[in-house]
């Protein structure tokens, strides 16, 4: 057998099974009906934030576009890295409406992902960030309540990830974060 033949099929067919059972419409509706209802008992009532990881873009976005129907258009933003040369419709639908959302010194899409950014820091809303990658190292807020995992990560990265809502916020009573899993990490979590 070909090693790296045989490795390179591995993880196309490991990318497959991971949109297959990641970006599929009907857990995603069901995961977000549970996050919407988490959120809106538990972290917005007290004046907190969360973030939601996911495993790919299109995840994101369809995770977004669906916590906005059952939250509200405001509450919520994905935040992720577009290519200029886009080609899923899916993804190009919501950066269609990104443009019109935020038109407003608009030049690129990264300089949308900083206002969005920003407002999810300084402004009431977006409450909760969709996200794959961006934000789960090196970011510190401590209005960041709770994080909602749903895809695989492991050693630094996924402490980097439920360091997010660890940060104290004292005046609001804030002593430590919560973290919602929905694949099963905690097993990687006593490794890292």
């Amino acid at each position: 057998i070909d090693r790296m033949k045989f490795s390179e099929e591995l993880k196309k067919r490991l990318v497959n099974v991971r949109k297959l059972v990641f970006e599929n419409d009907k857990r995603i509706n069901e995961v977000s009906k549970r996050i919407a209802e988490h959120f809106s008992k538990d972290v917005k009532p007290s004046g907190f934030k969360a973030l939601l990881v996911v495993s790919t873009r299109l995840a994101a976005i369809k995770y977004a576009r669906e916590l906005k129907k059952l939250l509200s258009e405001d509450e919520v933003e994905a935040l992720v890295t577009y290519n200029e040369s886009e080609e899923d419709p899916f993804i190009l639908d919501y950066l269609k409406y990104l443009k019109q959302k935020y038109q407003k010194g608009l030049k690129s899409y990264e300089d949308v992902n900083e206002i969005i950014k920003n407002n999810f820091q300084f402004a009431e809303n977006p409450k909760m960030l969709v996200v794959v990658n961006k934000l789960i190292t090196g970011f510190d807020e401590k209005k960041i309540q709770t994080i909602y995992i749903d895809r695989f990560m492991n050693g630094y990265t996924l402490l980097q990830a439920i360091g997010r809502c660890n940060r104290r916020y004292e005046e609001k009573g804030k002593a430590n974060g919560l973290v919602v899993d929905f694949v099963g990490i905690i097993d990687e979590l006593k490794k890292a």
